[in-house]
């Protein structure tokens, strides 16, 4: 049983590294891309633009095989801080390469235990629990900028496609999701 435990462990520790490394890939990607290239959504990035790029990395863990991403919207519990922010969630990991928008201050840690772009953490970060879950039936639904389509919003839908294909020639090849080779 103890075997079995560590095992266990061992799995999700080399998941967290995987998810790490290919949301690592997405932001890296984002910060080399002249913001101007991108839709207004990505003009002050990564301030105010977390629910634009966790549809764009979403969208890339899914296509790569990580399923399902729910794209999570959460308000702040916080009284003087009235403000949302948007991030992914998967297998019990949060997901979020916006967290740097935040003050210096924001205790964020990621998976090697310093603030850093890109957080892959435990989904039961303290940081994360200053959010309140009372922004309605939207706050939670899978990250895919296809789902657009089905909320027709054609606009947003091929403004956020044409950011991802733009985000994605920024990445190296080998990395790209079979289906866009």
């Amino acid at each position: 049983m103890r075997n079995v435990v560590s095992q266990t462990k061992s799995i999700k520790v080399s998941k967290k590294k995987e998810i790490y490394f290919h949301s690592k890939l997405v932001r890296d990607a984002i910060d080399n891309i002249k913001l101007e290239g991108l839709s207004a959504q990505f003009h002050r990035f990564p301030n105010g633009s977390c629910g634009a790029a966790a549809d764009v990395l979403g969208t890339y863990l899914d296509e790569i095989g990580y399923k399902p991403i729910d794209r999570v919207l959460k308000i702040c519990r916080v009284p003087e801080q009235n403000q949302s922010h948007t991030w992914l969630e998967h297998d019990n990991f949060l997901i979020d390469i916006t967290a740097d928008q935040f003050n210096d201050d924001t205790e964020i840690v990621n998976l090697f235990g310093t603030k850093n772009k890109v957080v892959v953490t435990e989904d039961d970060s303290d940081w994360y629990e200053v959010f309140d879950n009372d922004m309605g039936p939207e706050d939670r639904r899978p990250a895919h900028y296809r789902l657009y389509h089905r909320l027709d919003d054609e606009h947003t839908a091929k403004l956020i496609e044409r950011d991802y294909l733009k985000i994605l020639d920024e990445i190296p090849e080998q990395h790209w999701p079979e289906i866009r080779k």
